[in-house]
């Protein structure tokens, strides 16, 4: 079967990655899948790098557009502190990549924010084209933000946006909405298949005044659980520099200090444990600080090799995640994949895998002495630790290996072809 991807990047960023996963699990079970993105950072030959038409009345259109859009967007650009992404709902490129997607009998939606416009792009595709839409976050269906915190205007039309702090009705945030609304009813819900990788996701879109009435399923994340696997911990400290006796607390984000993450969170549950003097949180993020203020830690660079990252997984005793609102991060299944225990706050799709007692622990969202004190039982109890790490292993080679999401993926798009075949005779 012939898949063709859109997204904004092939393997920079979280959605990216999934994505480019599932593109690989595809290939792996003889389908021709293909990927078309704005920015390419792999050298897969299957995936294709959107070339915008260079002649000069299509580069004076974009620019004009970029004029308009930057303008419509000053309006309304304050943003609070921590303020989570929040994208326009439209692009330059308007209706110029539709022509680029590789012929194809399914086309797949990934992360596609300043990359897809909605309405010229629905208006371009056709309509016996079966799409399935797979959600990263929350945006597809929002006035613009990616996660909308205690926000719950999606589930009417947005406006006054407290993510722009406006009081404004008619916002940038209700108008990216309309124009939202006005590019998926050119479909009229029809052909388009929504997949979200967690349950929560799934509750949110069906809640969404968007998406609420299209098909939704859920199909988690895949990953490769040959590459994350665990790796020898001796040697994996030695290579990072991490004391072989020390008690490790990881945490790995891409974007390390955006406020849902809860850095500052772990941060001050570690200065309230109980800790051995054995104890070193351990970080990996961009923009994550050299020294942790109060706290014994070690830094780690950026690393984007899978192979690397597993061997930082390796080297810790417990994963924690500490976000406030989450889809299903990939590195909850990594370092499930490695056999490390995770613990988590009981929010979106850590849920589905952190599983109490069985693969790490779930805290109330924000209860930073209970993550604290999890954090703690966990490093004083070696024997339970091993005893979860082979089932973390267990259940990550079982329910989340790459070639599971793929099948499931495979008969989907089957049924859809069927059903568009049925439609058209």
């Amino acid at each position: 079967m012939r898949i063709s991807h859109v997204a904004t990047n092939d393997i920079s960023g979280g959605a990216a990655r999934a994505a480019y996963r599932l593109h690989t699990g595809l290939r792996n079970l003889g389908h021709d899948s293909r990927m078309l993105v704005a920015h390419k950072a792999s050298d897969d030959s299957n995936v294709a790098l959107f070339q915008p038409t260079r002649d000069l009345p299509s580069r004076v259109r974009r620019r004009v557009l970029r004029k308009l859009m930057a303008r419509s967007w000053r309006r309304f650009a304050t943003r609070p502190p921590g303020a989570t992404f929040f994208s326009d709902d439209r692009s330059a490129f308007g209706a110029e990549m539709v022509q680029q997607v590789p012929p194809c009998d399914i086309l797949q939606l990934h992360w596609v924010s300043t990359f897809v416009d909605y309405r010229k792009f629905f208006l371009r595709v056709p309509r016996k084209l079966p799409i399935v839409w797979t959600l990263h976050d929350m945006n597809p269906f929002t006035g613009g933000c990616h996660y909308s915190g205690d926000c719950g205007k999606y589930r009417a039309s947005c406006g006054a946006c407290p993510e722009l702090l406006s009081e404004v009705a008619d916002d940038f945030s209700a108008q990216s909405w309309r124009r939202k609304e006005q590019g998926i009813s050119h479909r009229d819900g029809r052909g388009i298949q929504i997949v979200t990788p967690s349950r929560w996701l799934a509750e949110q879109a069906r809640a969404s005044s968007l998406f609420g009435k299209m098909p939704i399923g859920v199909i988690p994340y895949g990953l490769d659980t040959e590459t994350f696997q665990p790796r020898d911990r001796k040697a994996a400290r030695e290579k990072f520099g991490i004391d072989r006796a020390a008690k490790v607390a990881l945490f790995v984000a891409e974007w390390a200090t955006e406020k849902r993450k809860g850095l500052d969170l772990f941060v001050e549950a570690v200065r309230r444990m109980n800790k051995s003097a054995e104890f070193c949180l351990v970080g990996i993020g961009r923009d994550l600080p050299k020294q942790l203020d109060g706290v014994r830690s070690v830094s780690i660079e950026y690393v984007r090799d899978e192979m690397t990252m597993s061997m930082v997984y390796s080297l810790a005793d417990v994963f924690v995640i500490p976000s406030l609102q989450d889809n299903l991060p990939n590195t909850s299944l990594e370092a499930l994949a490695c056999g490390v225990p995770t613990v988590a706050f009981s929010v979106g799709g850590l849920v589905d895998v952190v599983r109490p007692g069985k693969t790490g622990a779930l805290v109330s969202p924000g209860d930073v002495q209970g993550l604290g004190d999890a954090i703690a039982n966990f490093l004083g109890k070696d024997d339970e630790r091993s005893r979860m790490a082979a089932e973390c292993r267990r259940v990550a080679v079982e329910e989340y290996a790459l070639e599971v999401q793929a099948r499931r993926y495979a008969a989907l798009y089957e049924s859809m072809k069927n059903s568009a075949q049925t439609c058209g005779t």
